[in-house]
């Protein structure tokens, strides 16, 4: 299925956009007011997180309560910075591939 395989391609994309920079490249702004790539990055981890547990949800429960996050609230009050990197590259790549194997195995 077409969006299934663009969901697991994501996890690739998710990996290159910090391949190969330092911590002050990842931590770095473009202007005042904007978020750094480790930002980013790690705001689309969380979305990421959110919105998995909100498919499984929608697949598993009748009519289930979808929760909003405050992905400025995120920001500024977790560790969004280039040092927890690697560690959201791992929990990306688990968190996709454990919800690639529940939506190829859908009932």
């Amino acid at each position: 299925m077409k969006e299934i395989n663009d969901y697991k391609n994501g996890i690739l994309e998710f990996a290159r956009f910090s391949a190969g920079l330092s911590l002050t490249e990842l931590d770095s702004k473009i202007g005042p007011g904007k978020w750094s790539l480790a930002e980013t990055l790690l705001h689309i981890l969380d979305s990421d997180l959110a919105f998995s547990q909100r498919m499984k949800q929608v697949i598993a429960e009748d009519g289930p309560p979808l929760l909003n996050l405050d992905e400025n609230k995120f920001q500024e009050r977790l560790w969004y910075k280039s040092d927890a990197i690697e560690t959201a590259t791992k929990l990306f790549i688990a968190n996709r591939g454990m919800m690639i194997f529940h939506l190829e195995n859908l009932k």
